[in-house]
């Protein structure tokens, strides 16, 4: 959101991405004080499971951590 509002002419073509984010804070603020935890979905992120990303497996390496 930071980066939607500081760069010049952003802002104005990126209005329902920034409100999506808005949306998504909201939302997990209040997950956050009705639970006491991160919602699920920010919980168990892991950048492995990106869209588009392959995983290192996919990649003929081996799996971090194995």
């Amino acid at each position: 959101m930071d980066v939607i509002d500081r760069t010049p002419g952003l802002a104005a073509r990126a209005v329902a991405v920034r409100q999506r984010m808005q949306d998504a804070r909201t939302r997990h603020h209040a997950w956050i004080r009705e639970h006491g935890t991160d919602m699920p979905e920010v919980a168990e992120w892991s950048a492995e499971d990106r869209p588009g990303r392959a995983r290192p497996a996919d990649r003929g390496g081996h799996p971090v951590g194995k």
